[in-house]
C-alpha cells in the first residue's frame, strides 16, 4: 500500500451546492433531478432546519459525527475602566450611534466623522431579552474531524422566507424581537 493510497478518500470536498450536485450525479447517475431542482431542495431543507432551531431552541445533530448546530445565549458584560466602557462582548447599535454623532458633531459626512478621535458608542442593551445576546454556534462535542478548531461555521445572512421560515443571522434577529417568541436558548 503506497503513501498515496493510504490517504486517499472516497469523497471529494465540495465548494457549495453546485459542486455537491456533481458528486450527487456521480453517485446516482440515473437520477432525473436536474441541478436547479437539487439546489432548491437543499436550500428548502436547510431553511426548515434553521427555522426549527430558531423557533423551538432545538439542537440539530449534524450527520457523520460533525457536531451540533444550536443557538447560544450569553450575558453581555459591561466593564468600566478609566471612566470608559470596555466591551468585547457587547454589540454596537450603529443606527443610534450614528444619530448621536450627527447630533454631537452637526454633520452626516462620514469622512469628517472618521477624523474625530474617541467618539462615544451606543451599545445594544437587549432589554427585551433581559440583557442576553444570542448567536449561532457549531458545537463540536463528539466531532470526528481532525483539527476541528481550524474550521468555522458562518451562518448565512438569511431573513424570513415568503412561507414564514426564519433562517440565518437576520432570521434569528427577527425572531428574537418577535412578540410571539416564547422560547429560551441554551446558555
Amino acid at each position: 500500500m503506497g503513501e498515496e493510497d493510504r490517504y486517499k478518500r472516497d469523497f471529494k470536498v465540495t465548494g457549495g451546492l453546485w459542486d455537491a450536485y456533481k458528486f450527487y450525479k456521480l453517485k446516482y447517475p440515473k437520477s432525473v433531478i436536474d441541478r436547479p431542482t437539487y439546489v432548491s431542495i437543499c436550500q428548502l431543507f436547510n431553511k426548515r432546519i434553521s427555522d426549527k432551531i430558531i423557533r423551538e431552541s432545538t439542537e440539530y445533530r449534524l450527520p457523520f459525527k460533525l457536531g451540533f448546530l444550536r443557538i447560544k445565549s450569553f450575558k453581555a458584560a459591561i466593564k468600566i475602566k478609566n471612566n470608559k466602557i470596555v466591551s468585547t462582548r457587547n454589540y454596537v447599535n450603529w443606527a443610534k450611534t450614528l444619530e448621536l454623532w450627527e447630533r454631537l458633531y452637526n454633520t452626516r459626512d462620514r469622512s469628517i466623522l472618521r477624523t474625530i478621535p474617541d467618539k462615544k458608542l451606543v451599545y445594544h442593551l437587549n432589554e427585551h431579552t433581559n440583557g442576553y445576546s444570542m448567536k449561532w454556534l457549531w458545537d463540536r462535542r463528539g466531532c470526528n474531524i481532525i483539527n476541528n478548531r481550524t474550521y468555522i461555521f458562518t451562518p448565512v445572512k438569511g431573513g424570513i422566507t415568503k412561507e414564514g421560515y426564519y433562517y440565518g443571522r437576520k432570521g434569528l434577529a427577527a425572531w428574537i424581537v418577535n412578540e410571539d417568541r416564547t422560547n429560551e436558548y441554551f446558555l
